[in-house]
């Protein structure tokens, strides 16, 4: 058996206006999330903050090339979610709802408040041991005190725990003890909430 895969590169937005109505049985989709805190977007990219998931045009075109009947599945944000729902329906989708997928992973930009407060008291920590970690190109660097990072936007403080486009590799990420009776105190707290599921808009086009 043959299975053919083609990618196109582009804007969704053009590339969905190429497609030929009712020419498409499913469409899966991870929209930008619109986090806007006010500064702009998600950790103030501009690309999360273009409303588009919210808009009902944009789901329009995405029913149009739908074959009937077919399902649409598409990402959104824990807060946010309803308005991709609400948009979708807008749009004629029907039997709308939410499935979720359940994950395990902590909050990547959750700051260790034990680590944040011996460092603040010039506390060092013991290394007791290693675990197996998923991180950026230059993330043995950034574990072993070489630093190599020249701007704010490379690998370890861009979008995301390495950078945008960062070479994802399996390194060993060092685990330490606390140094001070308060870290010892606040020793496995963060400052962020475990997402521990996202939401999926699931809708359907009429028969």
């Amino acid at each position: 058996m043959t299975v053919r895969i083609q990618l196109w590169n582009g804007d969704c937005v053009a590339r969905l206006a190429e497609l030929a109505p009712n020419s498409v049985g499913a469409i899966i989709s991870d929209p930008p999330y619109d986090l806007d805190s006010g500064s702009g977007g998600f950790m103030g990219r501009k690309w999360d903050s273009t409303g588009i998931a919210f808009d009902p045009e944009f789901w329009m075109l995405v029913n149009k090339v739908l074959r009937p009947g077919g399902i649409v599945k598409a990402f959104g944000g824990t807060r946010t979610f309803h308005r991709v729902c609400r948009a979708m329906q807008r749009a004629s989708f029907l039997d709308i709802h939410v499935v979720a997928w359940a994950h395990g992973q902590g909050f990547p930009k959750s700051t260790n408040i034990s680590k944040r407060i011996d460092k603040q008291a010039g506390a060092e920590r013991e290394v007791v041991g290693y675990k197996r970690g998923v991180g950026g190109e230059n993330m043995n660097d950034i574990v072993h005190g070489r630093e190599v990072r020249q701007t704010t936007d490379e690998g370890g403080k861009g979008v995301g725990a390495y950078g945008t486009g960062a070479k994802q590799v399996a390194v060993d990420v060092p685990i330490t003890k606390p140094a001070t009776e308060a870290a010892i105190l606040w020793d496995g707290y963060g400052t962020a909430l475990k997402p521990s599921w996202e939401p999926i808009c699931v809708a359907r086009k009429a028969s």
